[in-house]
């Protein structure tokens, strides 16, 4: 199995394809012959994955031992990809991802929340200390990479714009800046006054910091842990 670490499968991007293979697929299933690889192997290694998948490191402290959900859907999208051309190479006869029951993806996004609801979560948020970040990402709309990727020189507070000039990502299980998926992700949004205020309000928070919302130790924050949060805030605030 351990073969397939130099197969071209699709996506993820290739250095989280490796982080994947190396953290998750070849520590578990990497010693079992192609031959010898089935449904029921693969499907205790999603298991397992789901319950205590997740590596170990700093920013991960405190958060659920197990990878998401769509975590797991994209390592049996690698295995899928690198088996399926082990198949048309005649290597094996037939591909073991095909029928393995993939776990339900959540959908837990702040924007579906009625008025109310909104109201119950942000007032949580402050209470957690969370506010601003949940805030700017509602009123925004960025992607949690772009939110997470926000530098004060970013920010003109005074002109009251906001440059989305880059992303954090997850690659190889470390958590680095990455540059945006396009073109056009690169770009420049009007900030209203009540958003300049928060923002105003999380500079003192920060201090010297140059990220936005900076993780413990002063580097950017992990976009896990910025889930993990979501998901803390809503079950105290008794939302779904």
């Amino acid at each position: 199995m351990r073969t397939m670490r130099n197969s071209k499968s699709g996506p993820p991007p290739h250095q989280t394809y490796r982080g994947y293979i190396d953290n998750h697929i070849a520590p578990n299933i990497g010693d079992i012959p192609l031959e010898k690889l089935n449904s029921l192997e693969l499907q205790k290694l999603y298991r397992k994955l789901l319950t205590k998948g997740r590596v170990d490191r700093l920013e991960a402290k405190g958060q659920p031992k197990g990878l998401s959900a769509k975590t797991v859907r994209n390592i049996h999208q690698i295995l899928s990809s690198a088996l399926k051309l082990a198949q048309e190479q005649r290597v094996i006869l037939g591909n073991p991802t095909e029928g393995c029951a993939l776990p339900k993806l959540e959908h837990k996004e702040m924007k579906t929340l009625p008025v109310e609801q909104l109201t119950s979560f942000l007032r949580e948020a402050r209470d957690s200390g969370v506010f601003e970040l949940y805030y700017v990402e509602l009123a925004t709309g960025l992607r949690r990479g772009e939110l997470l990727g926000l530098k004060w020189e970013d920010l003109d507070l005074e002109q009251g714009d906001l440059r989305i000039r880059r992303q954090i990502a997850h690659i190889n299980g470390e958590v680095v800046q990455a540059p945006l998926k396009t073109k056009n992700a690169y770009r420049t949004l009007p900030l209203e006054k009540d958003m300049v205020d928060v923002l105003n309000q999380q500079k003192k928070k920060v201090g010297s910091s140059p990220w936005v919302f900076p993780g413990p130790t002063g580097g950017p924050m992990s976009p896990d842990s910025v889930l993990h949060m979501l998901h803390r805030v809503l079950k105290r605030a008794g939302l779904p």
